[in-house]
């Protein structure tokens, strides 16, 4: 309590009116402007729709920087911990679906480097996930990069191998197939 009697007063010369402090509680006033990177982050990606542009994208996937309150914690606190976990499994799931319709917009629109730095992105936050590997894959191989992709999909078999203990799905697997036979053509007539 002393603690908090502490620093009260700091936080009401800092933040002033963004604040309702009453004997019992401390609140965040909504009623006062301001700007929460996680509310716009996850209002563009819950919100997406045909309207919605590369650049509204890529802003807000820019806005994820990681665990949501990474290495913050309150002992004994059992319901913050379980508040916490699940808001940080809304928006990782947020993000790799922003990931991936970026990726998908990209591809779209045929700008693979673009494209690829996205998928390279959503595997190093989930190194196993099937659909950015198989992105990927597409944006090499459309890329000219056939030899790349290839190699890309040795990669997803061996990490979901190791990781997992599970093979490609037959999607995935007939992907390869296609960019081995020569078979994947972008519209760009590639």
């Amino acid at each position: 309590k002393k603690n908090l009697r502490d620093i009260l007063p700091v936080l009401r010369r800092a933040i002033g009116e963004h604040l309702i402090i009453t004997r019992h509680t401390v609140a965040w006033n909504p009623d006062q402007p301001y700007w929460l990177d996680m509310e716009q982050f996850y209002t563009v990606l819950e919100t997406v729709g045909p309207e919605t542009t590369v650049a509204d994208l890529r802003t807000a996937i820019h806005l994820y920087q990681g665990e949501f309150l990474e290495g913050f914690y309150i002992d004994d606190a059992p319901l913050f911990e379980e508040w916490v976990t699940v808001k940080r499994e809304w928006l990782y799931k947020l993000a790799m679906q922003g990931l991936h319709l970026l990726a998908e917009r990209h591809l779209e629109q045929h700008e693979y480097s673009a494209g690829l730095l996205v998928t390279q992105r959503a595997l190093a936050l989930e190194p196993t996930s099937e659909r950015a590997h198989r992105q990927q894959m597409r944006l090499l191989a459309y890329s000219r990069q056939s030899g790349a992709a290839l190699a890309q999909y040795a990669l997803c078999r061996r990490l979901l191998a190791e990781e997992i203990g599970v093979e490609p799905a037959l999607e995935t697997t007939l992907l390869a197939e296609e960019i081995r036979n020569g078979e994947l053509i972008g519209e760009d007539g590639w």
